[in-house]
């Protein structure tokens, strides 16, 4: 009996792969956060279910986290990118008489503003390691639960699957070997290049001129005019 708890209590404390539900405005996307089966600050976020519900087959948005580095491909109006970003987010914990259970674990509140949006996450100390949802991270335990203030956008735990593991260091290696990268900075710069590219090349200068609307909702809101107004052109 006392071997059977030691082995039970090593087991519940290591995440391997965990299950998130997406909310992106009216889209629902499931994920898998994936842990590196050697090095748990390794790991990978994964589409499982896209917007249409229908399961993804092959991964064609890799993205990966090594310690507090991710390297991912995102995308301007014009081009696919491929980035390396290295954000910090700069937690609140002043709040931790308060508590939420999620699938079973005790997890306490943490809120932060990151890039242009205000969140609160949820996140339990009885899971251990730094990781958690997409770009979520860096709080003493896994991250189970965060949402916008703006309820825009959430990301809710629904599974955590302890056997499920991969070498993702392995695939990360495929991925940078393969493609070239620029940083968080220099995505920033050629995003709103392009925006202002396209303006120019839709003005038509004539009396119908501001009818149309471009907008882009994106979790990191990256130009106030295109992201949150949209833009007349």
């Amino acid at each position: 009996m006392f071997i059977v708890i030691l082995l039970f209590f090593s087991h519940c404390c290591t995440a391997q792969t965990v299950t998130y539900t997406y909310k992106n405005n009216e889209a629902n996307l499931t994920f898998d956060l994936i842990m590196d089966k050697n090095d748990k600050e390794i790991s990978e976020w994964r589409m499982i279910i896209n917007a249409k519900g229908e399961i993804v087959k092959k991964n064609n948005s890799p993205f990966f986290h090594k310690k507090n580095k991710f390297y991912f491909f995102d995308k301007t109006l014009s081009r696919r990118i491929h980035v390396t970003d290295e954000p910090e987010i700069t937690w609140d914990l002043s709040n931790k008489n308060e508590t939420k259970n999620i699938l079973g674990f005790t997890c306490y509140p943490a809120k932060a503003t990151f890039r242009g949006r205000d969140y609160i996450a949820y996140y339990t100390q009885e899971i251990p390691g730094a990781n958690g949802p997409w770009k979520f991270n860096n709080l003493p335990g896994l991250v189970l639960s965060v949402e916008s203030k703006d309820g825009s956008y959430s990301f809710q735990t629904t599974e955590i699957n302890l056997e499920k593991s991969e070498d993702v260091q392995s695939n990360l290696n495929d991925y940078i070997e393969q493609y070239s990268f620029i940083d968080w900075g220099k995505y920033l710069q050629i995003y709103n290049e392009d925006i202002e590219a396209f303006i120019l090349e839709e003005f038509c200068d004539c009396e119908t001129d501001g009818l149309n609307t471009i907008k882009v909702s994106k979790i990191e809101i990256m130009n106030e005019a295109l992201n949150v107004h949209g833009i007349n052109y």
